[in-house]
């Protein structure tokens, strides 16, 4: 199976600049005890703005565990930005996996914390976001059909996401074995701007794709 993410944990399509929230800005918030205003919380996050390299307390952002994080998001359940920078860490964690029970471990709490969003996200961005990593965590772990459903739900909202349509790509070829429903997803990946890496992959499924596709 292609991997959804880079090496390095970076998502292979990164949205523009300004229209997601980074992990460090998310943990800031976390700082001293885990009692957070809700409303503070989003009001601060709506401002945007510079990015810390250390939360409140002085604490250098990669020391802040995800069982912080967890804690942070069981008081304030419906701060939807903070549950998707925990599922992106537990995505990244799960790439790094080579067990497969810990991989699907480290899955399933993605799917979590994708469908929690998924039912608390307001805005457009969150709304799609949320459906993009549920429907790419459901298709790896339970439901392939349900996966790409909640994958097509995502690209509604957002029709030029190229995360979305490598995810969608990848789990109709690879999970469905729907070689024409595929290729037209990574042909307009294609005809984009892609770094070299993102080139290199989208032409490694291009590739299996059209063999798939050749008669006899």
């Amino acid at each position: 199976m292609i991997p959804a993410y880079d090496t390095d944990g970076a998502v292979p399509f990164p949205e523009p600049r300004g229209k997601r929230l980074s992990d460090r800005m998310l943990l800031v918030l976390i700082a001293g005890g885990l009692v957070l205003v809700a409303g503070g919380i989003v009001g601060y996050l709506a401002l945007g703005g510079h990015t810390p390299m250390t939360t409140q307390d002085g604490r250098d952002l990669s020391q802040v565990s995800n069982d912080e994080m967890e804690a942070a998001v069981a008081a304030n359940p419906d701060v939807v930005p903070m549950r998707l920078a925990l599922v992106e860490r537990y995505l990244h964690a799960a790439d790094t996996e080579k067990d497969d029970a810990a991989r699907a471990a480290q899955l399933d709490k993605a799917k979590f914390h994708a469908g929690e969003a998924a039912a608390r996200a307001t805005t457009t961005d969150d709304q799609a976001r949320s459906l993009r990593y549920l429907g790419w965590t459901t298709a790896m772990t339970t439901d392939p059909a349900q996966g790409a459903a909640f994958l097509e739900q995502s690209l509604t909202k957002d029709p030029s996401n190229g995360d979305t349509m490598w995810f969608l790509a990848v789990v109709r070829f690879d999970r469905l074995g729907d070689a024409a429903g595929a290729r037209p997803l990574l042909a307009q990946l294609m005809a984009g701007t892609l770094s070299d890496q993102q080139r290199q992959a989208v032409q490694s499924e291009l590739a299996k794709v059209d063999a798939a596709l050749k008669p006899g």
